[in-house]
């Protein structure tokens, strides 16, 4: 059984976190903080060992979509 996640780089996720799993997890929060990044993790890596890595991201949407990007100081 899997306990714990850690994501890092990962859509909305920039440093690392983890998040502990329970035998049932609720998974709350506002707006555009991660929770379907988080509920999309599963997908992907199954798509990675299906389809290799770089099919699995362009399937995502790209780059850009997939690996998370600091906001630049000037925006």
């Amino acid at each position: 059984m899997i306990n714990s996640i850690t994501l890092e780089n990962y859509r909305s996720f920039g440093e690392r976190q983890s998040v502990l799993l329970e035998p049932i997890t609720v998974i709350v929060g506002p707006n555009n903080c991660g929770k379907s990044g988080f509920l999309s993790l599963g997908k992907f890596l199954q798509n990675v060992v299906n389809v290799g890595s770089k099919q699995a991201i362009e399937s995502e949407g790209g780059e850009n979509f997939v690996f998370h990007r600091p906001r630049s100081k000037e925006s």
